[in-house]
Order: C-alpha cells, then sequence, then structure tokens
C-alpha cells in the first residue's frame, strides 16, 4: 500500500511517518482520486509505471516517491499564461501556433503543450512550451507576465544531445534515454524544460502543469489536430483520453520515461 499523505518533518528509516486519517493511493497514477484531497486536481508527474515498472531505473526506488503533483493554483498560472498569449498574438499581431507542412506540402498550424512550474519555496515560476523552438506571441507573453509578477522565468528548449540533472545532481545525456520512449524525443516536451531550468537555477520542482494549446483558428487557415491524445493510468486502469485547449495533459509515453530520472529525490530536497 502507498500512502498519499503522510508527515513531512516526522521520519521514520528515511520516510515520512503516517498519521491518522492520511489517504492512501494506488502506485504510479497519472491520475488519482486521492491526490484531490491534497490540494491537486488528480495529475501528477513522475510517478508513471512503464510496462508495468513502478520502480525508478536510476535509484530503484518507487516512482510514487518521485512525484510532483498538479495543483490547482499552478494549473490556472498555466491557464493564465494561455490567456496572455492570446491577448499578445492579437495586440502584437505575432503568430502563436506552429507550423509544418501536410504530406501534399500545405502548411497546417498545429498545437503544443505549454507548462507552468513553481518551484517549493515560491520565488521561482517557469513557463515552456513544447517542441525544438518557441513562437514570438509565446516568449512576449511570459515577458509580460514578468513585468506583473517577477517570479515567472521563460525556459528554453532542450537540444537532443543536452545534458539534464536531477536534485540528486546526477547528470544525463537525454540521447541515451532509449529504452521504453515514445515517438517524442527526449526533452522535447514542456514537462524536463521546466524541471531542467528549475534544477540548473538551484531551486527544486514543487508542482507542474501541462496544458493543450489549440485555439479556434478561422476557418480559411488549413487545421491541424484540435486535440491531443495520450495514454494514461485513472485510478489504476489505463485509459486513452482526448484533451482539448487549456485542458491538463498526463505526460507522453517518453516522459513517462525521462521525468522519473530526473526527479530522483524531488520530495527529499528543498530550495
Amino acid at each position: 500500500m502507498t500512502w498519499g499523505t503522510y508527515s513531512l518533518d516526522v521520519k521514520f528509516e528515511g520516510k515520512g511517518v503516517v498519521r491518522f486519517m492520511d489517504v492512501t493511493q494506488h502506485n504510479g497514477n497519472t491520475f488519482n482520486t486521492a491526490f484531490l484531497q491534497e490540494g491537486g486536481t488528480g495529475l501528477a508527474y513522475g510517478d508513471d509505471p512503464v510496462k508495468g515498472n513502478t520502480k525508478c531505473p536510476e535509484c530503484k526506488k518507487e516512482k510514487s516517491e518521485h512525484r510532483i503533483h498538479e495543483l490547482h493554483f499552478v494549473q490556472a498560472e498555466a491557464r493564465k499564461l494561455s490567456k496572455e498569449i492570446l491577448r499578445v498574438a492579437s495586440k502584437q499581431k505575432l503568430g502563436m501556433l506552429k507550423t509544418h507542412e501536410n504530406e501534399e506540402g500545405v502548411e497546417i498550424l498545429s498545437g503544443y503543450m505549454i507548462g507552468a512550474l513553481i518551484c517549493k519555496c515560491g520565488q521561482k515560476l517557469y513557463a515552456a512550451m513544447s517542441g525544438g523552438y518557441y513562437v514570438d506571441a509565446f516568449t512576449e507573453a511570459v515577458k509580460s507576465l514578468q513585468q506583473r509578477d517577477g517570479r515567472w522565468t521563460l525556459c528554453s528548449p532542450l537540444g537532443k544531445d543536452a545534458i539534464v540533472t536531477n536534485p540528486q545532481g546526477k547528470k544525463m545525456k537525454l540521447s541515451e534515454f532509449k529504452d521504453n520512449i515514445g515517438r517524442n524525443r527526449p526533452g522535447v516536451c514542456a514537462g524536463p524544460q521546466l524541471i531542467q531550468k528549475a534544477l540548473g537555477d538551484g531551486h527544486v520542482p514543487g508542482s507542474m502543469s501541462e496544458i493543450w494549446f489549440r485555439p479556434p483558428i478561422l476557418r480559411r487557415f488549413p487545421q491541424g489536430s484540435k486535440i491531443v491524445r495520450v495514454k494514461h493510468l485513472r485510478n489504476e486502469l489505463e485509459a486513452e483520453k482526448a484533451f482539448r485547449h487549456r485542458q491538463s495533459v498526463p505526460s507522453c509515453d517518453t516522459c513517462k520515461v525521462v521525468l522519473t530520472a530526473m526527479l530522483c529525490d524531488v520530495q527529499e530536497k528543498t530550495c
């Protein structure tokens, strides 16, 4: 049995002591109703089992010990960023969607993931978007928010050979993540960018939110997909769900591997 809550300052054999009325949860759920009792939305990152394995390949501990929750206020910050992208794009006439060519050579406008992460001490609020480059409206939106709240900090894309670290201080090359990954290149998603930037600045990830950004666009433009589909565990059962604009999205198959390694000992560290 895994406990969803426990004492943070009273420990036995390195683990928080369970108290009366602390809630339980199943191992490795990316969505669990027990998380709601902790102030979360139900989503968490870094705890996903891969092919049934609930142990971290780096430290061999349970992945649940590497988990960071999506809390409501961090989700609200990600949605605030989403709204600011729309405002800035309209005001400054900037591109807010990504483009790619389909098989017929037609340029398609497509969405992407945007993420927000707050560190444990609350002094930094990081922003990232998925992909190998940041669109202008995203960059300017983060700068705009930073003028009102100095905690906002812009991340940057991670190259395929980038070296990342974890709270233990271990360095890892993204290109070396090859086993059990999905179609996304390691590090291309918003989550790894957020975690790496926070750790690089000397802060420890506290809560994170990743949401899908794909607002409606005029029909005269070639329409890319309006949704993103992800397979994840929901209360111990695997399910595939379509997520729409501004909805929180669980980890992709690649991040189910990468985020666990990047969050080793995250629950033991503070900023």
